[in-house]
């Protein structure tokens, strides 16, 4: 291949999936065509292209993907690229790409991952947007919000088939005596989702068929026995022209969608992905489908502006309500003439060279589907509530009345050493410290640096003997007499002892001005000790009280690695996440040299530094409310955290 295209997509193209079906869709002839995934999913199953390539880029850093792209590129003359980007590294992928070989980009966003939902932060889609020549939706939804988000705009193109086939007339008739039975068509994307399928044909007594794949989720509840006695049974995958014939035979066709509610669990499907399926039924068969949500889901405003099928919400009532109107022979009449005029419209063929067209015109080429998918109109409010990007990818704006967010697995810097060392404290350099020795001297210069008054320190760790500098300061240390044992009973206190001094004639205090801990928090990783560590930390703090804790990660090309206790504590103590970006970006980050690791570390883990990953540091930060003078000590420990 002198001149290949490159497509950057998320996983393997495949049968496996929506995207790489319509992907192998709209591009029959691949062997032009290089791929570049971000992960693998399906064991590297993928026949589609002439080469495929892998690049695990979600914990590596910008210029480190940027310079193994760049080696994959080396010697090609890329022509075009597409990008359907869905993970960050994705976006990442297709703005680099776009860099290093400036070839034209066209940006095809099929899933929602930061209107919506925040997986993405939005600095990447805003940035591989602009990069981009042509920018294409799966859905109008889709096109509006993201324009709406990103300020440019996105041009349409639905889910089409390639390949005009003769519409098979729906020939079901009732059968007496018989229950109703309908076809189910599609994925159901959550185990709540399904279980409430189940009560839903359970109280209704429908029975549905499901055809596809969808039934191999590994989050779906139960087996395929238990779903029969539900009344849902599974039908496997059809080859599509069987498929077809099968569906022909059923009054409607289920396609499960969102509820746009409180219950809704993947609202950014819901609002703004149009499924595949529904466009391919409408260009199958003339049967009418019962849509399973909101009729304002991407999904229902499509089937209600073409009038080819109902939406139903997911409750008994009005299951049984929509299953009357579509079984009424005067309302199948009129749903089977919408499907059949708007049929047409919906097939495009040579879709991927309508992409290649466009993309060389810079706009949409005409197509046939611009006619079922007029200018749309939107329920007052619906853009208007998406905020418009406009922030820094490392600023966030302050809250109205100025009150930090709890900060949560803050990473650590070089900076810190700096500063921990300036407060008195004997350390290694910083190519011969511990990890855990940093994590240590950083909350303890922490707590310094927030708690300027003396006070009651309650010390969680180990080698509590690492903290008594902290008495030089006037503060009164405590430790638990034995640390496994106050995290058996979370009712009863255990012994507390002074550290480094008598025990004051006051007795040891019930709660205390500060609870720090270095590098213990990886030992505590069981449920009963998790939920007896909130306990007590939520017992034993005083009002506006400081929590300062370490933690250990790992940063490896493949994974990112904490114990248990840290994402337990931010869920248990509602703190603000840390970014992945951040982190892998900035260029002051603290990492255990290969020599600390080789001395200290390589005898336990068993395994070279290169292998093991990059141990890094992490803190944990939070203040206990309400005191007069928490902000002002949270103020100072959240510009030491940030540098």
């Amino acid at each position: 291949m002198d001149s290949p295209d490159l497509l950057i997509s998320a996983v393997e193209v495949n049968n496996h999936h929506g995207v790489g079906i319509l992907l192998q869709r709209f591009f029959p002839d691949s062997s032009g065509i290089i791929t570049l995934r971000s992960r693998s999913l399906y064991g590297g199953q993928e026949s589609f292209g002439q080469e495929h390539w892998e690049l695990r880029s979600q914990f590596r850093t910008v210029p480190d993907t940027r310079s193994r792209l760049a080696d994959l590129l080396a010697g090609r003359r890329i022509r075009r690229i597409l990008c359907v980007p869905y993970y960050r590294e994705d976006f990442i992928h297709g703005i680099l790409a776009k860099e290093l070989t400036g070839a034209p980009l066209c940006t095809f966003i099929m899933d929602d991952q930061t209107v919506f939902t925040p997986q993405v932060p939005a600095h990447w889609p805003a940035r591989l947007l602009a990069s981009s020549d042509l920018r294409l939706g799966i859905s109008p939804e889709l096109c509006a919000a993201y324009a709406r988000r990103f300020s440019y705009p996105l041009e349409l193109l639905p889910p089409v088939v390639t390949k005009a086939v003769p519409l098979i007339p729906c020939y079901w008739e009732t059968e007496p005596g018989e229950p109703l039975r309908a076809a189910m068509l599609g994925n159901v994307w959550t185990a709540a989702r399904f279980d409430q399928l189940r009560e839903l044909t359970r109280a209704t007594g429908l029975h549905i068929d499901w055809y596809g794949n969808g039934t191999q989720a590994p989050w779906l509840t139960g087996a395929p026995e238990e779903w029969e006695v539900d009344h849902i049974r599974t039908m496997g995958f059809l080859p599509e022209e069987d498929l077809i014939a099968a569906l022909a035979s059923y009054p409607f066709i289920v396609v499960p969608s969102g509820s746009l509610d409180q219950h809704d669990d993947n609202p950014a499907f819901s609002h703004l992905s149009l499924p595949s399926r529904l466009v391919f039924l409408h260009t199958a068969t003339d049967t009418p489908v019962l849509l399973l949500g909101s009729p304002d889901t991407a999904a229902g405003r499509f089937l209600c502006r073409l009038g080819t099928g109902q939406c139903c919400a997911y409750q008994p009532h009005a299951l049984i309500q929509t299953i009357q109107a579509l079984t009424n022979a005067a309302v199948r009449r009129k749903i089977q003439q919408a499907i059949r005029h708007w049929s047409p419209a919906l097939v495009l063929p040579d879709a991927g060279e309508w992409i290649w067209s466009s993309l060389a015109k810079g706009t949409s080429a005409p197509a046939p589907f611009h006619a079922a998918f007029p200018p749309e109109t939107f329920p007052p409010g619906w853009l208007e509530r998406i905020e418009p990007f406009a922030t820094s990818p490392w600023t966030r704006p302050s809250p109205a009345n100025d009150t930090p967010a709890p900060l949560a697995l803050v990473h650590l810097r070089n900076r810190h050493h700096g500063w921990a060392v300036a407060q008195g404290m004997a350390l290694p350099s910083l190519e011969e410290i511990e990890l855990g020795v940093f994590l240590r001297a950083a909350v303890a210069t922490g707590a310094l640096t927030a708690t300027r008054t003396p006070g009651d320190f309650l010390i969680l760790d180990d080698a509590a003997g690492h903290w008594t500098h902290l008495l030089n300061r006037g503060h009164r240390l405590w430790h638990p007499a034995n640390t496994n044992d106050w995290l058996v009973d979370r009712e009863n206190f255990h012994a507390i002892e002074a550290l480094g001094a008598a025990t004051p004639s006051s007795g040891v205090p019930e709660k205390f001005d500060a609870i720090l801990s270095g590098s213990w928090l990886d030992q505590v990783t069981t449920a009963e000790q998790l939920a007896c560590l909130v306990a007590r930390l939520k017992r034993h703090i005083k009002p506006g009280g400081l929590n300062l804790h370490g933690a250990t990660a790992v940063i490896h090309p493949d994974y990112f690695w904490t114990g248990p206790a840290a994402a337990f504590l931010r869920d248990a103590f509602g703190l603000a996440s840390w970014e992945l970006d951040s982190l892998l970006a900035d260029p002051d980050l603290y990492t255990m040299s290969r020599k600390a690791y080789d001395l200290q570390w390589a005898a336990v883990t068993k395994r070279p530094y290169d292998d093991f990953g990059r141990p890094v540091a992490l803190l944990l930060a939070w203040s206990a409310p309400p005191a007069p003078s928490a902000l002002s000590v949270f103020n100072r420990l959240r510009a030491w955290l940030r540098g």
